[in-house]
């Protein structure tokens, strides 16, 4: 299956095929990989589920034992602290205002305990304060948005766009946004990606004028002014965007992205520019909300893309390479490597195919059994 990793040539996160490691995707629909549990799941991944299952089951007993949150006389901003004083807290959480109204209710309403623990934030805290450790992830905070247990929030907060403000380089607002997104938090990543496109997009405004000559009576004068802000940097930026949004189960949000994405590309700069993550990720942004023509053509697009990506790679090398890469371009690693991508992208292409197959057959029947209940 594809694996999502860091791609060192453009510094884009991207995805890249193993051949010799399958691993599952980034939205974990691949064939279950354990063996001999019957789950689907590894050992280690048992075990720590297990473990999850047994920490919540404690938190929950917790819960019902009636310990309060507060100790006897302690003020909001006392306990604050004492979160602050927790390393199995998250600290982010206390950034959030709708996470400290909570606790400030709870300091007037006690009884309110019950309610407020389907937060996981709150849940966390809680256990963290009774000496307890709880992992909250990404999905269970999701998860509680979806359920209206919690606030939805920002996608990116007034402090993670902050904190991205600090970098005045492409490069290192994109590394430290690659950082982020390997080290799960997505939406500090999504805050640097788009601090990253903000810089690329001006610097894109200064070449435009340094290779065209252009004044800005001139450029007001034209209707050119959305070609202005391109870049060859604003693709893999806004496609590791879209890769955030997949992440987060924005799918919309993904799928809008990528379109702006190949929007962007000017119609001469195509032959050069490679978008196939680009196609690829709006592919599952759309399976992921039923669209499967729309997937299946994008699948189909993104596996012609790698194809000519092959192409371009195999002439680079022609003109470039050492004599014996030259005479034999399609030995080199990089050339493999493109090669078994476009394999692994036909091969999602047959798959989707087969899926609009079975959902065709499936719509079918049910008109058919509509018009046979409409005739009784």
């Amino acid at each position: 299956m594809v694996t999502l990793v860091e791609d060192d040539s453009d510094d884009e996160v991207g995805f890249s095929i193993n051949p010799t490691k399958p691993e599952k995707d980034d939205l974990d629909r691949s064939t279950p990989t354990g063996t001999g549990t019957g789950t689907g799941l590894t050992v280690e991944e048992m075990i720590s589920k297990e473990e999850e299952v047994i920490k919540k089951q404690q938190a929950e007993t917790l819960k019902r034992s009636g310990l309060p949150f507060f100790n006897e006389d302690e003020s909001v901003d006392e306990l604050i602290e004492r979160l602050r004083s927790k390393p199995s807290f998250n600290q982010k959480f206390l950034r959030e205002p709708d996470f400290l109204e909570r606790i400030q209710e709870l300091k007037k309403h006690p009884e309110k305990i019950s309610q407020f623990m389907s937060d996981p934030r709150v849940m966390q805290a809680f256990c963290c304060l009774q000496g307890m450790g709880l992992n909250v992830s990404e999905q269970d905070l999701q998860k509680a948005e979806r359920e209206g247990h919690m606030s939805d929030r920002p996608v990116i907060s007034a402090q993670e766009k902050d904190g991205a403000q600090q970098y005045s380089t492409v490069a290192d607002a994109k590394a430290a946004g690659n950082a982020s997104f390997k080290a799960g938090e997505l939406r500090a990543a999504l805050a640097l990606y788009e601090r990253a496109r903000e810089l690329a997009e001006v610097l894109g405004l200064r070449g435009f004028f340094l290779r065209e000559k252009f004044t800005y009576r001139r450029m007001l004068s034209t209707k050119v002014l959305r070609l202005v802000v391109f870049s060859d940097e604003v693709i893999p930026i806004i496609s590791n965007i879209a890769l955030v949004f997949i992440k987060l189960t924005r799918f919309k949000d993904a799928e809008a992205a990528c379109t702006q994405a190949i929007d962007e590309v000017p119609k001469d700069d195509l032959q050069r520019i490679s978008l196939t993550k680009v196609f690829f990720r709006r592919s599952l942004a759309r399976e992921r909300q039923k669209q499967l023509t729309e997937a299946l053509s994008d699948m189909e697009q993104a596996a012609t893309a790698a194809a000519e990506d092959v192409r371009r790679e195999v002439q680079r090398i022609q003109n470039t390479g050492s004599m014996l890469a030259r005479r034999q371009p399609y030995t080199q690693a990089a050339v493999k490597s493109l090669q078994i991508e476009v394999t692994r992208l036909q091969k999602e292409v047959a798959r989707l195919k087969e899926l609009a197959l079975v959902e065709a057959k499936n719509k079918a029947s049910s008109e058919e059994r509509r018009r046979e209940e409409r005739d009784l």
